[in-house]
C-alpha cells in the first residue's frame, strides 16, 4: 500500500460511540477508504418475487441483487461508518455521497442539461429536470385533476389537500400545508 496517514472511523451502537480499528487514508483522495471484503453476505436461493439469486442482509433481512449492493447497505445502515470531509464538518455514510458533496460544495463542479441552458450542482437534479421539463413526465392525482412533476410532489399534494395534514408553527397560530412553507415562515 502507498504512503498515507492513519485515520479512525467511529461506530455508534445505540447511542454509544466506539472507536474502530485505524484505516489508511490515501493521500490522493479526500475521503477515507475501508475494505469490506471481510463481510460474508448470505447468498439465498430464489425467493418469491425475485429473479435468480440475491444477497440477504444478515441483520435486517433486506435483499439485494448484487454483493456490492449488500455491502453498501451494510456499511451505510448497520456499521455506521462515517466518511468525513476534510474541508468542513460534513459527514456521509457512503464514499460516493462524500465525493458528490466535495464536488458540489468545494470544487464548484456543475452539471449541464444537453437540451437547454439549465445547470445544477447535482447530476441527479439535471436528470430530474430532463425528465420533467423535456420528457414531460407527470404523476396524476387519483382524487382530482392535479398533475405533479414528481412522485414526492404528488405525495405532498395528497397529504396537504386530501388528507388535511398541516404543519403548525410553535411560536404562533400559523399553519402551513407544506413543510417548506413552515420553514420559510419561521425564518422570516
Amino acid at each position: 500500500m502507498g504512503q498515507g496517514t492513519v485515520c479512525f472511523h467511529w461506530k455508534s451502537f445505540e447511542g454509544r460511540i466506539k472507536k474502530e480499528e485505524p484505516v489508511v487514508k490515501k493521500e490522493d483522495t479526500d475521503y477515507d477508504t475501508k475494505n469490506l471484503s471481510h463481510y460474508k453476505p448470505e447468498l439465498d436461493a430464489e425467493q418469491p418475487g425475485s429473479e435468480g439469486k440475491f444477497y440477504k442482509c444478515n441483520v435486517c433481512k433486506a435483499g439485494f441483487k448484487s454483493k456490492s449492493g449488500l455491502q453498501l447497505h451494510s456499511s451505510s445502515n448497520h456499521e455506521k461508518i462515517l466518511y468525513s470531509c476534510n474541508r468542513c464538518e460534513y459527514q456521509a455514510t457512503q464514499q460516493s455521497s462524500l465525493k458528490v458533496h466535495q464536488q458540489s460544495k468545494h470544487d464548484g463542479v456543475l452539471h449541464f442539461c444537453n437540451q437547454c441552458k439549465y445547470k445544477a450542482k447535482y447530476l441527479s437534479d439535471v436528470r430530474k429536470h430532463r425528465k420533467y421539463v423535456h420528457e414531460g413526465v407527470r404523476y396524476s392525482c387519483d382524487e382530482c385533476n392535479h398533475e405533479a412533476t414528481s412522485q414526492q410532489n404528488l405525495r405532498k399534494h395528497k397529504q396537504s389537500l386530501h388528507e388535511g395534514i398541516r404543519y403548525s408553527c410553535n411560536q404562533c397560530e400559523y399553519q402551513a400545508t407544506y413543510q417548506v412553507d413552515l420553514k420559510r415562515h419561521q425564518q422570516s
